[in-house]
């Protein structure tokens, strides 16, 4: 199965407002698909530049800003193949 995501091209928008948690989370990425490219976000005025600007397969939601995509309505979510929440214990 390693040798298959070694060979995954994605495009990935990681949403938080923590450096240390973006830079550990985009390590994580690269070990498994090492072909990903990982694009960090830390607003939603972000997240909607970064989705003009690519083609995002997978957008990837910090916990804690979950609520703020939420309440905001400027998102297009129909550019957003797939969204994860993401909690960190």
């Amino acid at each position: 199965m390693s040798q298959k995501l070694n060979q995954v091209k994605t495009s990935v928008l990681l949403f938080s407002d923590c450096d240390a948690y973006a830079r550990r989370f985009s390590q994580a990425v690269l070990h498994y698909c090492p072909l990903s490219s990982i694009v960090h976000a830390d607003s939603v005025a972000q997240v909607n530049s970064w989705l003009d600007a690519m083609q995002i397969d997978i957008l990837f939601v910090d916990a804690r800003m979950i609520t703020v995509l939420e309440r905001l309505p400027c998102i297009d979510r129909s550019r957003i193949k797939s969204m994860i929440g993401l909690v960190d214990n």
